[in-house]
């Protein structure tokens, strides 16, 4: 009898106290079906794993083609080893439909990380497939995933589609964002799908914004996403040793119903040490909305400016500016009065389209309120300015007298003036190049594959005006294509025929009986890409 009545106090304790169940570990399926672990709902295995942990990675496998959540946020301390993915089962097709909750600053939240150490990867199969959908059926400009604290380190999207029901009017606001928070680190979106050509994210498709009261500094890495959006692809506040990678990013201001001031493909401020923007398809042939809208293909504004503060904007093509825009249209466009930065900018192709504006226009230059000092080394790019409706409008337009240019092997071309350099017009090449710069550039007009398409084609594909330098880390093209070493084209686009050596005199001669051969050409810079063959039977050989 004292045995018996031991254990009924046992029992009523443990009801009440509760004993420290165990953290979780390997698959959980949900639902949970005749698997032996797993859980009724996302949210059930959430508040879970942020009251018991993980041990190893667990896995939180998503087994039904659609499941309906509540709004749930991750606060378990995770870490490298033990650490959780949500993903679908092997061969699902999921729609994860959240409702969202509260506001964290930047609209009403889907899924929130006050902590990390999670990964959500869309792939049935391990692979880059996405077939995991994160959508909602709330009718509010909503935010699917939010980092809200500086511990949300090492969290991944990767593999997903995050966009609206159709039968939802209103857009979300984001794609994913941090909520003005520094610090976090080891942010990563990868191969992700961010709205539609039809109903694109109403602002900002990411945006990793830091803590502007005191600055600390976030570092994200962004590649390889398609991004449909109404005012930025990505937006950016204090950032550190970041990379923006193999985006495609669409403007779509008119059909998102976007009236911001800004239209930017890429945002950037706020950068410290290494910025690398690469290989990015940035395209917006709409029109802006705002009556003092300026569209940009890449924006900087105040950025760190120390020797080994350096953005490298590299390979990148930019194709702005909608027949009937009204408005200022840039493709590299610098908007601050601060520092602006150091910038290496390599083997872009940028193109701004004929429109109707009557503001001027830059390839590359200063908005209207960027008036603060930069640095830029120019080379091996395409940049050209179609619009005809200012004559300040230039290929470059780097306009304050505190700016420092070095410029060469570009291809450049404008309808008006082709540079305005510290307030001075330069009307052509001729005159641009009396100042010592662009030296070995041209101007001449480009072949491409369509109006939407910068690739090289035509007459374009193997001329060698278009040849360039060999540049120091620049050994891929847009498409992961490698570079000649002797002979890269101008602009993101490593064509299919390699550029021919244009020889303008060719001697041979003997001097006690070696023979000597002399030769010049027009586009070789130096004697180390020859190979000199001989054949007196059979095939040739290189000497």
């Amino acid at each position: 009898m004292k045995h018996f009545f031991f254990t009924i106090i046992t029992l009523i304790f443990a009801v009440s106290f509760g004993y420290a169940q165990p953290a979780l570990s390997g698959d959980y399926y949900i639902p949970q079906g005749a698997h032996p672990q797993g859980f009724a709902t996302v949210g059930d295995a959430v508040t879970s794993l942020n009251a018991n942990g993980a041990s190893g990675t667990v896995n939180f496998i998503l087994d039904a083609d659609t499941l309906r959540e509540n709004s749930f946020t991750f606060n378990a301390s995770l870490s490298v080893t033990n650490n959780v993915v949500i993903k679908p089962a092997p061969a699902r097709d999921v729609y994860l439909i959240v409702a969202a909750g509260a506001s964290m600053g930047n609209g009403i939240q889907m899924i929130g990380f006050d902590k990390g150490y999670v990964t959500f990867d869309g792939s049935n199969n391990g692979s880059t497939s996405r077939n995991l959908i994160v959508t909602t059926e709330t009718d509010a400009v909503a935010v699917p995933f939010g980092l809200n604290t500086a511990n949300a380190d090492t969290v991944v999207l990767k593999n997903l589609i995050i966009k609206n029901l159709d039968n939802v009017a209103t857009n979300f606001r984001y794609g994913a964002v941090i909520n003005d928070k520094g610090g976090v680190w080891g942010f990563r979106v990868e191969n992700c799908q961010i709205g539609t050509a039809a109903r694109p994210v109403r602002r900002d498709g990411l945006a990793p914004w830091g803590a502007s009261a005191a600055p600390t500094y976030n570092q994200f890495s962004i590649v390889n996403n398609e991004i449909y959006c109404g005012t930025r692809g990505i937006a950016t506040l204090y950032l550190t040793e970041c990379e923006i990678i193999g985006n495609t990013i669409n403007i779509l201001p008119t059909t998102a119903g976007a009236t911001d001031t800004y239209n930017h493909g890429i945002y950037i401020t706020g950068a410290v040490g290494n910025t690398t923007i690469h290989s990015n398809f940035i395209n917006c042939l709409e029109k802006t909305l705002n009556a003092t809208a300026y569209l940009i293909g890449i924006a900087f504004a105040g950025n760190a400016s120390d020797s080994t503060d350096i953005i490298s904007v590299a390979n990148n093509m930019i194709n702005v500016g909608a027949a009937d825009e009204t408005r200022y249209v840039y493709g590299i466009g610098l908007r601050s009065a601060g520092n602006m930065g150091n910038f290496k900018i390599y083997n872009n192709t940028i193109l701004i389209n004929n429109n109707v504006s009557t503001f001027a226009s830059h390839g590359i230059g200063n908005h209207t309120n960027g008036t603060g000092p930069v640095k830029i080394d120019l080379k091996d790019n395409i940049i050209i300015n179609n619009h005809a409706g200012n004559v300040g409008s230039s290929a470059i337009g780097i306009i304050p007298a505190t700016s420092v240019l070095t410029s060469d092997y570009n291809l450049l071309l404008a309808n008006q003036n082709l540079v305005n350099y510290q307030g001075t017009l330069y009307a052509n090449l001729a005159a641009w190049q009396a100042t010592l710069q662009d030296v070995n550039s041209v101007s001449k007009s480009v072949s491409f594959v369509s109006a939407a398409d910068l690739h090289l084609a035509g007459a374009s594909n193997g001329d060698f005006d278009l040849a360039g330098i060999p540049l120091d880390g620049i050994t891929i093209d847009i498409d992961g294509d490698t570079r000649s070493l002797t002979f890269p084209y101008m602009g993101a686009d490593e064509a299919s025929n390699e550029i021919p050596v244009e020889l303008t005199a060719f001697s041979a001669s003997t001097n006690n009986g070696t023979i000597v051969l002399k030769w010049s050409t027009t586009t070789e810079t130096n004697n180390q890409g020859f190979e000199v063959q001989r054949k007196s039977t059979g095939e040739y050989e290189t000497l």
